[in-house]
Order: structure tokens, then sequence, then C-alpha cells
């Protein structure tokens, strides 16, 4: 039997195959199976059923079809070869390609070190630096401060972010010809929570206890500080609430905000503080008849500590080993305590005391002067004549002069008599206006409504802002 093999290319050849004596229907099926295994493909008619037997060439260039045949195998490629690009990454154009450069500021390092070390050429560094001069002060770029810059292809900065706290940022960025900087202040997500707690040894460790921290503990002592000294008249078992605002950032909590009320009872004694701001935008804290809290003197001169001896005629002193009047009250406190004025005055004096060592006098009106003794060191800036304001840090802690240990020696005189500092009330500040009181009234039962809340926020929550931007245009 003799088979002939047609190709469009090739010449007609024989092929010999000898076949065994078997029937046909068995060789039929065989010689179907042998031509389809030399390379031939089925070419399918799109307006007929019948097939086109071709031979495969991937060498060869494809040849056009016939009118109204298309190939099985260009379908193929069309359905699933990939053009160059289709799965990959768009080629990115030269003026849309960004470089972005990440940093932080180290210690004892400034913005310009910072930046030449992340790699900025001077040109840009000084770009930034000149942008940002009238809304930023570089003396308060601290350790950690983080910066991002963006630099297109063409080596031009497009924008600049300095970040000094979460919530402010300071950026530069291409406007036009030139550039605007701005300072950008973040609104956080302002919550109200209701803390509350029993005191067994001290405010501090009933709120850290209570899983806050040492801020509010802070924050609580500094508004009750006219009429309450946290020192020495805390007892085991005084009861506390408070309603403060609490600040978070992306779901995160940042900071406390202010305090908007806090009561605390201690012997039978319960001491308020509300936070009201009048219709004419004056706000303090009152108590609960609108009364100001604020006087002019506090009770201690610090935060926490504890008195290690009272105002007395007759006292043995620990380092004479005589008796003697210590007209004064003692507060021991670590070394470094900040001490602060309890009230608004003059800075009479300031320097070597004799026994008292290192010490700071304070001019008051109405006759008064306080006297702080035995510091480690005085604050920046305190020297006479300066004007210094209730609470203002004056020095610190120490044992200078004849002390034992470290403590506060502090004695007040009223006309140049000395008097017990633990006596002194001084006026209290404005109360709510007369004008006000209704309004004051109906702010008081709503603090009362929100400390039995769980969820105070939707009653005290103030309304969220928008971003405040503050803008210099610089060409």
């Amino acid at each position: 039997m003799k088979i002939t093999r047609n190709h469009p290319h090739q010449p007609s050849e024989p092929l010999h195959i000898p076949l065994p004596r078997v029937p046909l229907l068995i060789i039929i099926p065989i010689v179907l199976i042998l031509i389809s295994g030399l390379g031939y493909r089925i070419l399918t008619p799109v307006t007929t059923s019948s097939f086109i037997f071709l031979p495969s060439a991937p060498e060869l260039k494809p040849v056009d079809a016939e009118p109204g045949v298309l190939s099985a195998e260009l379908i193929l490629e069309e359905e699933t070869a990939p053009f160059p690009g289709n799965f990959a990454e768009s080629p990115t154009r030269p003026g849309d390609s960004l470089t972005l450069i990440e940093g932080s500021v180290k210690a004892r390092e400034g913005l310009t070190a910072a930046l030449t070390t992340a790699g900025l050429d001077q040109e840009m560094i000084k770009l930034i630096e000149n942008r940002l001069a009238p809304i930023l002060n570089f003396r308060t770029c601290r350790p950690g401060d983080r910066f991002k810059a963006s630099i297109n292809a063409e080596g031009n900065l497009t924008e600049f972010d300095y970040e000094s706290d979460p919530m402010s940022i300071f950026r530069v960025f291409r406007e036009g010809d030139g550039y605007l900087a701005e300072k950008v202040l973040v609104q956080p997500d302002l919550r109200v929570a209701n803390v509350a707690g029993e005191v067994s040894s001290s405010l501090f460790e009933a709120l850290v206890s209570a899983g806050e921290s040492a801020q509010l503990a802070m924050d609580f002592a500094d508004l009750l500080a006219w009429d309450m000294d946290f020192s020495t008249e805390t007892r085991s078992g005084d009861k506390f609430r408070i309603l403060v605002e609490k600040l978070y950032l992306e779901g995160k909590f940042y900071q406390y905000g202010r305090v908007l009320a806090a009561e605390y009872q201690n012997g039978g004694e319960t001491y308020t503080a509300i936070f009201y701001e009048d219709p004419q935008g004056r706000g303090d804290y009152y108590d609960q008849e609108g009364k100001s809290l604020r006087r002019a003197f506090l009770k201690s001169p610090l935060k926490f500590a504890r008195i290690s001896s009272k105002f007395t005629h007759r006292r043995f002193h620990p380092v004479l080993k005589i008796f003697r009047p210590h007209l004064g009250v003692d507060y021991a406190a670590p070394r470094g305590t900040p001490i602060w004025a309890i009230g608004d005055g003059t800075i009479a004096a300031r320097g070597w005391m004799g026994g008292a060592g290192k010490a700071v006098r304070i001019k008051h009106p109405n006759g008064f002067v306080t006297s702080y003794g035995h510091l480690s060191q005085f604050a920046r800036g305190i020297r006479p004549g300066v004007k210094v304001k209730q609470q203002q840090v004056i020095g610190y802690v120490g044992a200078t002069g004849l002390a034992t240990g470290p403590h506060l020696d502090f004695r007040v005189k009223k006309n140049g008599r000395f008097i017990n500092p633990l006596s002194i009330q001084g006026p209290r500040a404005l109360s709510v206006d007369r004008a006000f009181l209704a309004d004051f009234n109906l702010h008081r039962q709503k603090i009362a409504q929100a400390f039995n809340t769980p969820d105070p926020t939707s009653l005290l929550a103030r309304a969220p802002l928008p971003p405040a931007r503050d803008q210099v245009s610089l060409k």
C-alpha cells in the first residue's frame, strides 16, 4: 500500500508502510492516528463542519487563512497569551515617578543635620527651612520628630511634611510656580470618660489602679488645689469621680483633654469642680453654687508631699539640737520635685539665705510675703523683680542649708508677721455672672446626669472641628 503526504511547501514522496493482514476496520483508525502523529493540525471552518488537514510548522510564518476560515491556534493565542504589559505595572512616565525620603530627628541633632543625614541636598534643605521659618520655630524641634520628602524625577521637591507631634504637621508643597507652607492641626477623636474610684493610700495610686495615668492625678489635684491639700488631707476611704475628655488618634488613646467636672468626698466634705463657659466665652471652674474655685492662694506649694514639720513656736531642731520656733511648714518630698508659687507676685529675693540654703522670697498683694527654702536649684528666669503667676514653678526641692534630707521649708508673712501657712485663705476670684446663673444651672444638671452615665460622650462632647490650616505663600 502506498500513502502520499501532501504539503504546500514540500514535494510529495511515497511512504512504504508494510501492513499486516488485519481487517480493514482496524487498519483505518491506525492510519488516522499515524497521520495525526506526523504533526498535522485540524483547522475548523467557521461556516462548515468539515475538517482541513495541514501540517504544523512552528518555524514558519503563519499562512493567511482562506476567507471564512479562522485558525483555532490563533484563537487560543488571543485568549491566553497576554500582550506585553497586560499584567505588569504600567510603565511610569518620567514626570510621574517620585522618590520618598523618610527620617527622624536624632538626639543632639537639629533639622538641618537630620535632613542632611537623610540625603537631601543643601539647596533643597535651604528651601524647606526658608519656607517653614514663618510658622515653625526650629528650636522646638525635638528628638523623635518625623519628616518625609517627595522628590520627582527631575530632582525637585514636590512635598515635605514635618511632624512635631501627631496633631501638628508642618508642610511645604508645590503650588504653581512657587511653594506654599502650612501648619495643619489634626483634630483627634474626642470622647468623654467617667472615671471613679476610692482612695486606699493616695489619689495617685487610686487613679493608676483605675487604669489611668499619673497625668490625670496631677490635673485633678490642680483643680481642687485651692480647697484641698492632697499632701496632708487625703484619707483612706475617700471617693472621687471625674468627667474627663480623652483624645484618640486612629483609634488609639493619645492624651487627656479638659477635665469637665470632678468631685472628691473627704471626711464628710464634698469638693466639686465644674468647668463652665458662659455665652460670652469666659470659662473657669466653679463649685455647685457657681462660685469660682480659684483663690488668691493655693493650699500647698507642692502637688504631692508629706508634712514633716508643722508651724510651731517650739520645735527641737534636728541639726542644731536645740529648741527653737519653726514658723513655717516643712514638706518632705523627693529631690527635684517642682515647687510653685502659691499666688501671683513679684520675686523679692533669690539666692543663698543662711540656714534656709538656696531660697526664693515672693512679695504678694495685700501685705503677704512667701518664702521657699532648701531648694536644690532655681527655675529658669527666676530672679529679683520678675513677676510670677500662681502655680508657676519657681524652683525644685533640695536639702541645701541646715537640712537633714530633701524637703521644702515654706513660710508666710502677713504685714511683716509670720502666720501659719495652713490657715491662710485668700479671696475668691469672680463667680458666675448673675445673668448666666440659669444657664449655669442647666449645665450643672447635665454634669450630674453625665456622672451617672456609662458613656457620657453624647452629653458633653464638643463638636469635632475640621483640620485647622495656617498657610504662608512664598514664591
